[in-house]
């Protein structure tokens, strides 16, 4: 008897039975008759989430990664704009292993209306491989039957088979069915960082087969880990598509998320608004390297201070939008200086 018996426009056929059978493919493609598409009809989050696609986000446990995805759940009902990306309409099935009454609080804290469909743990323990395949099955005979777009698997480690995280065999086992998802819908994968962090997109738990498999792997994390109160979050994306944001820094606010820029942009609009506090009222004015002092010790326990690139960088943008004026031919000798500019 076969679980699965999907063929897909330019996917080799995906056939696993439980028989010994062994697959068939379709005939390779020529060259020539390759697709482009077009890669714009695609998203549904734009640069995040896309049909045909694989998407890994991970977080550490309780920083927010939920949250983030139930607002961004009510936005999908119409479409518009969420954190400064365009958002499609689409209809979406949310596997969970959450219990129902958490999903129905925030349903109706949120608006969540029936665009989306909720899949509430469908398993008690553990699932073998065969029961994966089988709920994939069941997902993707969703997927025709109803038309999601996009399917959430949250968390990972606790709705597939894999035991030893760490094994690259077990974990490309199970990732390898997904691909009958996307030839009609997008997948989101939920998942964990590993204790210790990590840099350049290898912060996800077990083994580099994961974020390996994906097409756009996404990372969240606390604007600043020591501030537990600080509603700003940082999203770092690594990816295949030009279109996905290196970084982009959020903020749930009483209107919900809202986007503030990367951290550089932040960094340069904080020390903007500092700088009128530090610099001289009147001339001969100071010169950078006396602000930079000056900012240094208005910093205190918020710096350091700027680097020296950055710092030239705002009183440059500064001077030329009217906020100080600035003197001198900024050679040596002559350097520049900077005071406000009078009211």
């Amino acid at each position: 008897m076969d679980l699965i018996d999907r063929a897909g426009r330019g996917l080799p056929r995906l056939e696993l039975s439980v028989n010994g059978d062994l697959p068939t493919f379709r005939e390779p493609l020529p060259a020539s008759e390759l697709q482009l598409g077009d890669p714009n009809a695609d998203w549904l989050w734009h640069g995040f989430f896309a049909k045909h696609s694989v998407t890994l986000l991970s977080s550490y446990w309780k920083a927010g990664k939920t949250t983030l995805v139930a607002h961004l759940l009510k936005t999908f009902e119409c479409g518009g704009v969420f954190c400064s990306r365009t958002v499609q309409p689409a209809k979406v099935l949310y596997v969970s292993e959450e219990p129902e009454g958490l999903w129905a609080a925030r349903r109706d804290r949120l608006g969540i209306a029936d665009h989306v469909h909720f899949q509430i743990r469908p398993f008690m323990l553990r699932p073998t491989q065969l029961s994966w395949l089988a709920l994939l099955q069941h997902i993707a005979g969703q997927i025709d039957a109803k038309g999601f777009d996009l399917v959430f698997v949250d968390p990972l480690t606790t709705l597939w088979p894999v035991e030893k995280e760490n094994e690259a065999g077990l974990v490309a086992e199970a990732l390898m069915p997904l691909r009958m998802l996307t030839e009609k819908a997008g997948v989101v994968l939920c998942h964990h960082f590993r204790k210790s962090g990590g840099d350049e997109a290898t912060s996800s738990r077990g083994s580099g087969a994961l974020p390996g498999f994906v097409d756009t792997i996404m990372e969240l994390r606390r604007y600043d880990a020591a501030a537990r109160k600080d509603r700003r979050r940082v999203l770092s994306s690594y990816g295949r598509f030009e279109e996905t944001p290196e970084e982009l820094v959020i903020e749930l606010t009483e209107e919900g998320y809202v986007a503030r820029g990367d951290r550089q942009e932040i960094a340069k609009k904080t020390l903007a608004s500092v700088l009128p506090r530090v610099l001289p009222a009147e001339p001969p004015g100071w010169t950078w390297q006396a602000i930079k002092e000056a900012l240094d010790r208005e910093l205190g326990e918020d710096g350091p201070g700027p680097s020296n690139t950055r710092l030239m960088e705002i009183l440059n943008d500064g001077f030329a939008a009217g906020d100080w004026t600035r003197a001198g031919e900024g050679r040596r000798g002559d350097p520049f200086r900077y005071w406000l500019t009078p009211l």
